[in-house]
């Protein structure tokens, strides 16, 4: 099995609110103000801000141990996967380009193209391969470990090459082996058992079409373009993520125009 095909968006999400946000990222449907709307003759033009209201506030933005949507609604803007779910939902090329399941059908192997985490370090197999580990990792207790469960470890045979090996043939090997990744250069000399006081817990570098740009937390959090993303950028500027846990509450500051944006 191989596949090589243009990008089409952390772990498969098949929320509604989830392809909403994207596309509202994507086409910059946020507060551009009426120059850039006449500048661009009624079609979508880059720049401007998208306000979105969360129903709640993350846990923490590091993936090994978020465990709320919330959360999952941020860092799918931050980090980007070796592979994306498309409308279809047929999985596509993302920091991959191709990948091949091994004859027996107990491993796969990913070819990566070039890539950088927000802070111009090159993300390669070896983040990959050690994310992986510390998914596994019973010292971090990751709430995703048990659906690791089938995958034996992951290698990384050169910078772009990465292969993970089952403990069995499996059904979805790409659906097996998708996640997150963190910045092997900050976490490989941190203690696994100490993971719930690590730094990129609240300010973690970004492999997505935005980063973070501040936390403030209980009101908001701002994300801002990712200007060294290698992927295709983001149209907006900015989003900023409005806290508002009342339901009815985010529906009234829609109505006003104060968010753009209500899961």
């Amino acid at each position: 099995m191989a596949a090589a095909m243009p990008r089409p968006a952390s772990r498969p999400s098949p929320v509604p609110f989830a392809c909403l946000l994207a596309l509202c990222l994507l086409v910059g449907c946020g507060q551009a103000g009426d120059e850039g709307e006449a500048a661009g003759g009624g079609q979508p033009v880059p720049g401007g801000m998208a306000v979105v209201a969360l129903g709640g506030e993350p846990d923490v933005l590091n993936p090994l141990i978020s465990t709320t949507t919330v959360s999952g609604t941020v860092l799918a803007e931050l980090f980007d996967n070796a592979t994306d779910l498309d409308e279809q939902l047929a999985w596509q090329p993302a920091i991959a380009t191709r990948w091949e399941v091994d004859p027996d059908g107990r491993g796969i192997t990913y070819h990566l193209q070039p890539w950088h985490w927000s802070d111009g370090t090159p993300l390669t197999a070896r983040d990959f391969a050690l994310t992986l580990a510390l998914f596994k990792d019973p010292r971090v207790a990751s709430p995703q470990r048990g659906f690791f469960a089938d995958v034996a470890a992951a290698e990384a045979r050169d910078d772009s090459t990465l292969h993970y090996a089952f403990t069995r043939p499996v059904a979805d090997p790409v659906a097996r082996t998708y996640h997150n990744v963190v910045p092997a250069h900050l976490v490989q000399s941190l203690d696994p058992a100490a993971v719930g006081s690590w730094p990129i817990n609240d300010a973690p570098l970004s492999s997505g079409p935005f980063r973070l740009e501040s936390w403030d937390r209980g009101r908001q959090l701002a994300l801002v373009r990712n200007e060294r993303y290698p992927g295709p950028p983001a149209r907006l500027d900015r989003v900023v993520f409005r806290i508002m846990p009342e339901v009815q509450t985010a529906i009234l500051a829609l109505e006003a125009g104060e968010v753009d944006l209500v899961g």
